[in-house]
């Protein structure tokens, strides 16, 4: 995975969780990811949520954000 974007993701949520996942406001603060699908978004740190924050098993879990498939 390229390592802007797992950082990008990682501050996201990061993000999220100062801004008591008002994701509204959250999402304003990336601009970079105002072409990235919002529900994709909203998955993907509701899915760091729920497994308390293993980062790794979330990636794991969306290869349309990490571009490797579960399988690799």
């Amino acid at each position: 995975m390229n390592e802007q974007v797992r950082q990008v993701m990682l501050d996201l949520v990061e993000t999220a969780r100062d801004d008591n996942y008002n994701m509204d406001v959250t999402l304003n603060r990336f601009p970079e990811l105002q072409q990235v699908d919002k529900q994709l978004l909203l998955d993907f740190v509701q899915t760091s949520r729920d497994l308390d924050f293993d980062m790794d098993e979330a990636f794991r879990l969306f290869p349309e954000i990490t571009g490797v498939s579960q399988e690799d």
